[in-house]
């Protein structure tokens, strides 16, 4: 587990999964236009899975970025299927997921049990999810490239404050 950063008060955190893009210039849209929007004031940056190419992340590296591995990324065994690590005083454990529909919620709400995190953030299903099962928030961005939903593209953001995390998705006005 990473070691809970000294706490600078509020910590935004920006989400964001299955990406799945694999054009530099996309990355650098996409990167760009999160970093100038919805992102312009995050401390973090998580990606869960499915990241398509490397090039988003060194796009998004003028902020922190954390990310794990998703099933589609087989190019990018570097980046570790979970992580669990605490910030501002939050236990935020993440995975990209696996199974369909409810399921992908419920398995890792299963999977991470023993952890006690704070907050679960996935991906997979390209469905936003922002809600509780028992204590822990499950918190899925969607996607912002590749919706599955009525929703439509989507990012998110966290807002940590002394130990309780606000949560919203974004929705996009278009995809790439």
């Amino acid at each position: 587990m990473l070691q809970d950063k000294p706490d600078p008060g509020v910590i935004k955190i920006g989400c964001l999964s299955d990406t799945h893009l694999s054009g530099v210039e996309d990355c650098r849209r996409l990167a760009d236009r999160l970093l100038e929007g919805v992102f312009a004031d995050v401390d973090l940056i998580l990606h869960a899975g499915d990241i398509g190419s490397e090039e988003l992340l060194f796009c998004l590296a003028p902020v922190e970025v954390l990310a794990v591995a998703g099933n589609t990324d087989v190019g990018l065994t570097h980046h570790p299927a979970q992580r669990v690590f605490r910030r501002g005083g939050v236990c935020i454990a993440m995975a990209h997921g696996w199974g369909a529909g409810e399921r992908v919620s419920l398995s890792l709400w299963k999977y991470f049990a023993d952890r006690n995190p704070d907050v679960i953030v996935f991906g997979h299903s390209h469905v936003p999810e922002n809600r509780k099962r028992g204590q822990t928030l499950m918190f899925n961005p969607g996607s912002p490239t590749r919706p599955r939903s009525s929703f439509g593209p989507s990012v998110g953001v966290l807002t940590l404050c002394d130990g309780r995390v606000e949560a919203r998705i974004f929705p996009l006005t278009d995809t790439f």
